[in-house]
């Protein structure tokens, strides 16, 4: 099967990681992967990441750029190669194509979807869903449906934190994401590592990433006088982040808005315990608690109570040993390419 997969940039997120995973293991399988990248957006690390039968087609369309000469380049493109399924990664993303190509393809919606962009989900022959609480979210706001097809990462490559190990003093803390504070929340753990402080709580807080907000989380650490408990250690290969998830004690995902929560089913896989904000897409990963701990959506002090707690407690070993079994079972990076691949099926039978 010749598969185009397009995206708008090659940036540290989930959709990149996810969109590599499948990628490679749609070529491992023997089928011709492509990846169009529409903008001169990309990080190294995450081009760097495809397999060398993945090849990779950069348009250098510079972002917000109102020239047709990019569009008009990516439809040349498709009409010379013919693939048998054009796979977008965004809402906005079929408009872009004529319509002829638009019969045989499918969109991922990655998050909840932006307002702006539900006027476009009537140009998306097929739509998938990366888990249970976006699906519900576009139905319930648009009334389209779509395929439910989770997640998956690959566990096998993951280091396993051992859990007989006593939490650390300080308790390191990791939140992995894109810094991007409106959307995840990281100003709410430098808010949280203040009030910790406080109470007299010895803790220290990683961010794995990078992003926009890398200047402005500076700032409200120094205004805090946390700058000594918090580090930005700068964005990592999938690799290096999973030989260094066994070594911190607890995982934060402080997210405001949240499609699905990949680093905290990456975290349940390592054996490392979770917290997460009560967002709908968080707790389904977690299993509403059974999993991991919930702390109240956009807020400081209940994160900060939440892992005061889990520091003189102690780690329920339970929740952390279903963790690490319902991330084998529900997201397995195999089961998301066989999923995308039935759908694909399904499509061009029709």
């Amino acid at each position: 099967m010749k598969i185009f997969h397009i995206v708008w940039g090659l940036e540290v997120g989930g959709i990149e990681t996810m969109l590599v995973n499948i990628a490679n293991g749609q070529a491992h399988l023997g089928h011709i992967v492509s990846v169009v990248v529409i903008n001169d957006k990309e990080c190294h690390q995450i081009a760097n990441s495809f397999d060398s039968a993945v090849k990779i087609i950069r348009l250098h369309r510079c972002p917000g750029s109102k020239s047709p000469w990019p569009i008009a380049r990516l439809n040349l493109l498709l009409w010379h190669h013919k693939p048998d399924i054009i796979h977008f990664h965004a809402l906005n993303m079929p408009r872009l194509v004529a319509k002829r190509f638009r019969r045989h393809s499918i969109t991922t919606l990655h998050t909840i979807c932006h307002p702006e962009d539900l006027r476009y989900v009537s140009q998306s022959s097929h739509i998938a869903a990366i888990s249970r609480e976006v699906a519900d979210d576009l139905r319930r706001r648009s009334g389209a449906s779509a395929t439910v097809v989770l997640n998956g990462i690959n566990s096998a490559n993951i280091m396993l934190r051992d859990t007989g190990r006593p939490l650390g003093s300080p308790l390191r803390i990791v939140q992995v994401g894109r810094l991007n504070h409106k959307v995840k929340g990281q100003d709410l753990m430098i808010e949280c590592m203040a009030l910790l402080a406080k109470r007299g709580i010895n803790a220290e807080l990683d961010f794995i990433g990078d992003g926009p907000s890398r200047e402005a989380l500076c700032g409200l650490a120094a205004r805090l006088g946390v700058t000594d408990k918090v580090h930005l250690l700068g964005a990592m290969t999938q690799e290096e982040i999973f030989s260094r998830l066994r070594d911190y004690d607890l995982l934060v995902q402080p997210s405001r808005i949240e499609g699905f929560g990949l680093t905290v089913a990456e975290a349940m896989a390592a054996q490392l315990p979770v917290a997460v904000s009560g967002l709908n897409a968080l707790t389904e990963v977690i299993d509403n608690g059974a999993c991991g701990y919930i702390f109240k959506s956009n807020d400081a002090a209940s994160a900060a109570e939440c892992i005061a707690d889990i520091s003189l407690v102690g780690i329920d070993a339970k929740k952390v040993c279903a963790a690490r079994e319902r991330a084998a079972q529900l997201y397995s990076i195999d089961a998301t390419i066989s999923g995308y691949l039935s759908l694909y099926s399904q499509i061009l039978s029709k």
